[in-house]
């Protein structure tokens, strides 16, 4: 289940403007996170880390990460308000933002330039893992 929201909630954005939303040193601290999955990612291939079972169990391999990768997967909206999110976006599937602001307003307030559009939005819908990069 939360591998589907995962997707299902999987940014699909220009990262220029993402990573501009987070702090300077975001870009550099995800790197910094993946260049160390990567390593491990190296040496199972390489055979001097054990695979782990749940590769082997799956007949898979583990991938390689992109810095990218960290903030596209909004894991963190399956804790707190994804029930919300989910209806802000059928809502905004069907019409304008600012009908959403009827059933419950933004918190904090975004600025109107920066909310998609009914249009934006069904693109977005159809982006998997493999359109994001």
């Amino acid at each position: 289940m939360q591998d589907r929201a995962a997707r299902l909630f999987l940014y699909c954005g220009e990262m220029e403007a993402e990573w501009a939303a987070y702090g300077q040193d975001a870009q550099m601290v995800c790197t910094a996170f993946v260049n160390g999955i990567n390593a491990a990612v190296d040496q199972v291939v390489a055979g001097t880390l054990t695979m782990p079972p749940e590769f082997v169990e799956l007949g898979t391999h583990p991938a390689k990460w992109q810095p990218e990768d960290v903030v596209r997967i909004r894991t963190d909206c399956l804790s707190r308000n994804a029930a919300s999110e989910l209806a802000r976006t059928q809502v905004q599937a069907l019409a304008d933002p600012q009908v959403d602001l009827l059933r419950v307003p933004l918190s904090p307030q975004v600025p109107e330039s920066e909310w998609l559009s009914a249009s934006q939005i069904r693109f977005y819908q159809y982006c998997s893992p493999g359109m994001a990069r």
